[in-house]
């Protein structure tokens, strides 16, 4: 790593969300210097490839630009015999970077000229604080191995099982790391004496790597599970205690780093949307469970139309009845205590006792009756629809499950997401991003590249790839779709909140048209190069559509679509992205129809009407 970026000019520094560092370097093809803090495998390494970049960037990242952007890298050593790395800028005030890659205990500290700490990222508990003189942190004092005497390599010897002496290399040798110190004791229990394994393996980790490896239990593109750790390993050379596993090689440890640490982010974040998606279907399924045994209890308890009716026509057919006082024995909700008795006519003849209220006649209580039924009929038909519903979302949720296995990529997760949220489970995407799983621009064997729209706004803000030149009028930025329509205007329709906020606030001119459905969806704008008054009929016909597609209403028959120029929006004060007030409106009716139907069929279909301005007082989108 430090000859290659030697002299090299230090052009951004980025603290990204939970855990990375990324040092942007400031010439032509440049890898990025990425610092993960992951608290149990922590790593520094050489990568190229987008990243996100936070809108307020973290303290740490501001103090770091102040006093870096623009030096040239002057050197990068380690430091003592733990893993602490210094990278040294040049200049009158010189300062330096400091990344403690310590298990459990990583950070790094912004150092200037004089020593003093001017910023921590991710202060660990009893380190050093900003404003302090900088100190190394304490390490174990470890032997080096050609001090060992004999009696030493015995009791190493004696440590247990092939995993106790790994353990016990690790901790007690200079130079020596658990995964080195594994493959020293697979070699001592394949016959090799341990101090003859531990020095081999010494030699082999001091030489340049020449034959760097992945080992993992499946071909790398065939991954979609994140393995244990003892089956996905990064090696500086080839190890023969994991013969079992897939080896892929690579020129040196820089290049299979920034394949294998994305790759691990990237199938990490999977397993752990798998898990989250699992656990809200399964609560779904239990809402919609405990609702349909619900439903069908009140369903049960429901009075039967047709017992009303057969006493309403009874009624009719005995006008004369007599009406007689005391509790009747046929139920019915008989709160004034009187009855008739009639023969059934329409039964076996036996005669039937019908709640009666006595201050009605027998006809008003027939036209009661009749009402009661009718109003029987309409809640058995809500029921059984309620019913239906709910046992049909239960099919869904339960197909939902079964496809989890099949989430392959974090677009398929946010698709999935949405279908699940619409089933009533309670899922949140945004937790779901990580930095470091974004792929490297240039992927190693078909490795699939995560796109850079896949990548959301963080809790952070709204964030975007730092590969991307910021977006300006007239250019197409990621999560945002481009169509012409038949008349020639260009439509854009952003496909996320995020979009929504960068087409709307950043992209679209203040003679445009806007465009949005009514309820949750997609703004979409026309572009108004000159500045008309009004968008052809055509044009906003098709772009009407399109707004009421990418919207909550697509399964609608007809939506209101709301248009206006972009001139009469505006954002509230601390909204979040994509929310908008109109002050000028007016709305139309569209069909929903998908981009293929509009503008791959032969003139379409999608209508509008039209109707008056209506100048609403700020109606937020």
């Amino acid at each position: 790593m430090g000859p290659r970026l030697e002299g090299a000019r230090i052009d951004q520094v980025y603290g990204l969300p939970r855990n990375d560092l990324a040092i942007v370097l400031g010439y032509s093809g440049a890898p990025r210097l990425w610092f993960c803090t992951e608290p149990d495998e922590p790593h520094l390494y050489e990568r190229s490839g987008p990243h996100p970049a936070p809108s307020r960037p973290p303290a740490f990242a501001m103090a770091a630009r102040k006093l870096l952007s623009g030096r040239r890298i002057a050197g990068i050593e380690e430091v003592g015999e733990d893993r602490v790395v210094t990278l040294y800028c040049g200049g009158s005030s010189a300062g330096s970077l400091v990344f403690e890659v310590i298990p459990r205990r990583s950070t790094a500290m912004l150092v200037d000229g004089n020593g003093v700490v001017r910023a921590v990222w991710h202060r660990r508990r009893s380190r050093i604080r900003a404003g302090e003189i900088y100190v190394p942190p304490d390490t174990p004092p470890r032997r080096d191995p050609q001090e060992l005497g004999d009696e030493d390599w015995r009791n190493l010897e004696a440590s247990g099982d092939a995993r106790a002496i790994s353990r016990s290399l690790a901790r007690s040798l200079r130079g020596m790391s658990l995964l080195v110190a594994k493959e020293a004791a697979h070699r001592y229990f394949e016959g090799m004496s341990l101090r003859k394994a531990v020095l081999h393996e010494l030699e082999r980790a001091e030489e340049e790597p020449t034959a760097a490896c992945i080992y993992a239990p499946l071909p790398l593109d065939e991954l979609s599970e994140l393995p244990p750790r003892s089956q996905f390993l990064l090696a500086p050379y080839e190890l023969e205690h994991v013969h079992h596993l897939e080896a892929v090689p690579f020129s040196d440890c820089m290049e299979a780093a920034a394949v294998f640490y994305p790759l691990r982010a990237r199938l990490r974040i999977l397993q752990r949307v798998r898990t989250e998606l699992g656990s809200a279907l399964e609560v779904a399924a239990a809402r919609t469970t405990r609702t349909l045994e619900a439903v069908s209890e009140d369903r049960a308890s429901l009075r039967q139309p047709d017992r009303y009716r057969r006493w309403a026509d009874l009624l009719l057919a005995h006008p004369d009845a007599d009406p007689e006082e005391g509790p009747g024995k046929s139920g019915g909700g008989n709160l004034h205590g009187a009855r008739v008795v009639v023969p059934d006519d329409y039964g076996d003849g036996e005669p039937i006792e019908i709640p009666v209220d006595p201050s009605k006649g027998i006809i008003e209580n027939a036209q009661t009756y009749y009402r009661r039924a009718k109003r029987a009929t309409r809640s058995v038909e809500r029921t059984q629809q309620r019913q239906r519903t709910l046992e049909a979302r239960s099919g869904r949720i339960a197909k939902l499950h079964l496809e989890i296995a099949d989430v392959s990529d974090l677009r398929s997760a946010q698709r999935m997401a949405k279908r699940a949220a619409a089933e009533g489970a309670e899922v949140k995407p945004d937790r779901w991003q990580e930095p470091e799983a974004l792929f490297p621009s240039a992927d190693h064997d078909g490795l699939s590249v995560v796109p850079d729209e896949a990548y959301g706004a963080s809790a952070g803000g709204s964030e975007q790839p730092q590969d991307t030149v910021p977006t300006t009028r007239g250019k197409v930025a990621p999560g945002i779709s481009s169509y012409t329509s038949s008349d020639g205007y260009e439509i854009l329709v952003g496909r996320n909140a995020g979009a929504n906020d960068r087409l709307t606030h950043r992209m679209a001119a203040p003679h445009d048209w806007w465009l949005h459905a009514e309820g949750p969806g997609s703004h979409v704008v026309v572009r108004n190069a000159k500045r008309e008054e009004e968008p052809p009929a055509a044009t906003l016909s098709e772009a009407a559509s399109l707004a009421a597609y990418f919207s909550f209403a697509r399964g609608a028959t007809k939506v209101n679509v709301h248009f206006t120029q972009v001139r009469h929006l505006r954002k509230p004060k601390g909204a979040s992205p994509g929310r908008v007030i109109l002050k000028l409106r007016r709305t139309v009716l569209a069909e929903p129809l998908s981009p293929k139907k509009i503008f791959d069929d032969s003139g379409g279909d999608a209508k509008t009407k039209t109707e008056p301005p209506t100048r609403s007082g700020p109606g937020a989108r």
